[in-house]
């Protein structure tokens, strides 16, 4: 996924978390990302392996900043809805909104999501399952705009950013494990592109939590080199866990899985890594 301001600045203060994707984000954002992280160098013809990383949902648990943000900026854009929200409904809605999570692509969605499961908590099922079809249809219910919904969501979390940043920052919380993992990772890692594949003669790990992503990815004939997995601990349903089993080219793994992989560059009991068996 692309690193936007908001994962950059996670990784300025948090300086031992890698980083890695599979988008190329802006020359200053790249700048920010790489001061964050000594580890940065482009891998040599040596290199054995190379792991280009989603963020959210593989390093790192954004969900608890999310909601809460979606929460505040609902309670804001929405206060006739949210006055009465008292400290049991709060727990409810951040309880749901944990449990739609696999299927928010952009932060604004939280939003919707909010509002929708504070009105009714058990439309969990049907956001979950038909929720490309329930968002705009809402908004138009609600005779609300996306784009100025956005936009206000932006400038909110903006805002929090701007004057409690510290706050905004504990909120992304890294899963178990891992920045012991990542501090010792002796693999190098850098955004992943083509040329890396073909001239570094190395072995690209990619590790994403969405279904689609890692579907079309391992779909792609020119992509064909790339060994890629999908992390059970991130922000997926059951149904693309399991459809992920029945894919080719695509490994499901645990968080134990993938300290293992970045330790050894391959999964214990399997020696290929990842595909061969789909």
């Amino acid at each position: 996924m692309r690193c936007t301001r908001f994962h950059s600045q996670y990784l300025t203060k948090n300086p031992s978390c890698c980083w890695f994707s599979t988008t190329s984000p802006s020359r200053h954002t790249r700048s920010r990302c790489k001061r964050a992280n000594k580890c940065h160098a482009p891998p040599t013809r040596a290199t054995a392996d190379v792991f280009a990383l989603d963020f959210d949902g593989v390093l790192v648990d954004s969900e608890p900043e999310i909601s809460s943000s979606a929460i505040a900026a609902a309670s804001e854009y929405w206060p006739e809805e949210f006055g009465h929200l008292d400290d049991a409904a709060n727990h409810q809605v951040r309880h749901n909104l944990r449990q739609v999570r696999p299927v928010l692509v952009n932060g604004v969605e939280a939003l919707v999501m909010a509002r929708m499961v504070l009105e009714d908590p058990s439309c969990t099922d049907s956001i979950i399952h038909d929720w490309q079809s329930l968002l705009p249809a809402t908004l138009k219910q609600w005779g609300v705009e996306q784009k100025d919904l956005q936009s206000f969501f932006e400038d909110f979390r903006n805002n929090l950013l701007q004057n409690h940043e510290d706050k905004w920052v504990k909120r992304h919380v890294m899963y178990p494990g891992l920045q012991e993992t990542l501090k010792n990772c002796k693999h190098p890692w850098q955004i992943l592109n083509k040329p890396m594949v073909k001239e570094q003669n190395a072995t690209v790990h990619f590790v994403d939590d969405r279904y689609e992503t890692v579907k079309a990815v391992a779909a792609e004939p020119s992509l064909s080199p790339i060994r890629v997995y999908m992390a059970d601990w991130g922000y997926s349903t059951q149904a693309e866990k399991e459809a992920a089993k029945d894919t080719k080219g695509v490994r499901l793994i645990s968080l134990t899985e993938f300290q293992e992989l970045l330790k050894w560059g391959i999964l214990m009991g399997v020696d290929d890594g990842c595909g061969d068996d789909n």
